[in-house]
């Protein structure tokens, strides 16, 4: 045989060997793009909120027998037309014809539970800012647009290994509906820079993401203060792989992840009068994914997975003038598992 040969056989062996037996911290790329996903999920189920069509009295105060002064469970705005100019503009704290600013926050704190019986203990923030309006009439029913930006971090942790994180996002959200149906599609960026403590270590390292989202819902009136809302929504993520070497002097290649997300939902939501609002929210979350492979040394090692999720929750919101004010609160079970919830704030011109 070739000595080339027999010595290049003799090196892939050892450093395959050493790969499969590099252990839980050279997988740092892996975790911190498991946790952009659950980041990205957030933001596009955030992002996707406009503020919910249900009626709202009037600034005018009237009685509730006055039908001209309260909208229908699907669009804001009185009957009457408050302006004289088409389309209707009423001001019960919803009418999209108005420009909006809001500011959301979230909290996730949870169980991520990797094969190979790893599991890690995940907490994000999430804050964003969204600026939204409605721009025109098509099919006579408003285009809702919106564009949002925003701050996403926390850690990620167990004994083998933490990684703090602090990442940031801008993107842009429009919504359509047609008849009883609702279409939205998003798409965002996102930069996210991870300072790991592993054994070995490794420097800081960033992540970039790109993002591309859709989602569909159809609205079923149960009765004038009820509506049901079954749907779906699905995402592609581009997650940058970085490279970079270990202090033992190890060199890790990353390959950049490409991840599918697929999650039908359901949503109920209830007027309760004077402005109130509550509603329950289910969920699952699937997660596909392609690429993202490590190699130490150019072999490569066993990746992460994640298994699918439940995500289940509540809200309560409330009209005051021209605010708008919500909190919700929810859980995740499966691959992910523990407790979210956050709050929201808008003021409609």
């Amino acid at each position: 045989m070739n000595s080339r040969y027999l010595m290049l056989g003799l090196i892939a062996t050892a450093c395959g060997g050493n790969a499969m037996a590099a252990g839980f911290g050279y997988m740092s790329n892996d975790v911190a793009a498991y946790n952009i996903v659950a980041a990205q999920h957030t933001i596009q189920a955030r992002a996707s909120l406009i503020p919910i069509r249900a009626y709202a009295p009037t600034r005018t105060n009237a009685p509730a027998s006055d039908s001209d002064e309260y909208g229908e469970m699907i669009y804001y705005g009185e009957y009457g037309d408050d302006t004289g100019i088409l389309p209707l503009v009423g001001h019960n704290g919803g009418d999209m014809t108005n420009a909006y600013v809001g500011m959301t926050w979230q909290h996730m704190d949870e169980d991520v539970k990797f094969n190979a019986n790893h599991t890690m203990d995940s907490a994000m923030d999430l804050a964003m800012i969204e600026f939204g309006n409605n721009h025109a009439l098509i099919i006579e029913q408003p285009l809702d647009m919106k564009f949002f930006g925003g701050y996403v971090g926390g850690n990620i942790k167990n004994n083998d290994m933490k990684i703090n994180q602090d990442g940031g996002f801008v993107g842009a959200y429009a919504h359509q509906a047609i008849e009883d149906f609702d279409i939205g599609v998003i798409a965002n960026l996102g930069l996210m820079m991870n300072d790991p403590t592993t054994t070995p270590h490794t420097d800081e390292f960033n992540n970039l993401w790109a993002a591309i989202g859709v989602n569909a819902s159809y609205n079923f009136m149960i009765d004038d203060d009820v509506v049901l809302r079954p749907g779906v929504s699905g995402a592609y993520m581009w997650i940058s792989g970085p490279n970079y070497v270990l202090d033992n002097g190890d060199n890790i290649d990353n390959k950049n992840f490409g991840v599918f997300e697929l999650t039908p939902t359901v949503d109920l939501n209830a007027h309760l009068g004077h402005g109130w609002i509550v509603g329950a929210h289910g969920a699952y979350v699937m997660n596909f994914v392609n690429g993202g492979e490590t190699f130490v040394n150019y072999a490569k090692i066993s990746k992460l997975e994640l298994d699918d999720y439940f995500e289940y929750g509540i809200k309560i919101e409330k009209y005051v003038g021209d605010f708008h004010l919500g909190v919700n609160a929810g859980r995740h079970d499966g691959g992910r598992a523990g407790w979210f919830g956050g709050a929201t704030v808008r003021y409609l011109f």
